[in-house]
């Protein structure tokens, strides 16, 4: 698959848009996690990537695709590495932004109704 071939998929599969990550020969980035699912195109070089469940080496042309907060850690090969990756954000993640939006509009919609001046009924 080739990085607009990739690119493409991801977008239909509703990650953001993809960017190049370029990480050093010998490098490594100890256990972290992310707060997103990551899922990436090896351009260049290979990358060693442990989980709880599993340590595989991806080199040119694989895919690998981390879930958010999957703690890992990575390795980059004697060349370092290079990919093309994708990131989207868990579904509750964004539900939880939409739902705070939503309680700061109503709360703002609230300030706005009790400092209207109500009008007074006054009978007939």
């Amino acid at each position: 698959m080739n990085p607009k071939q990739f690119a493409d998929e991801l977008a239909r599969e509703g990650f953001e848009p993809t960017v190049t990550v370029t990480r050093e020969a010998g490098g490594m980035l100890g256990d972290h996690t992310h707060p997103f699912e990551a899922k990436a195109l090896i351009l260049s070089g290979d990358i060693r990537i442990a989980t709880a469940a599993l340590e595989r080496v991806y080199q040119t042309g694989d895919v690998f695709h981390l879930a958010a907060e999957d703690p890992h850690s990575e390795f980059y090969g004697m060349l370092g590495v290079q990919y093309l990756v994708g990131r989207k954000t868990p579904a509750a993640a964004c539900a939880h932004h939409t739902a705070a939006a939503w309680r700061l509009r109503s709360a703002a919609r609230r300030r706005q109704r009790s400092s209207e001046t109500p009008a007074r009924w006054t009978p007939g």
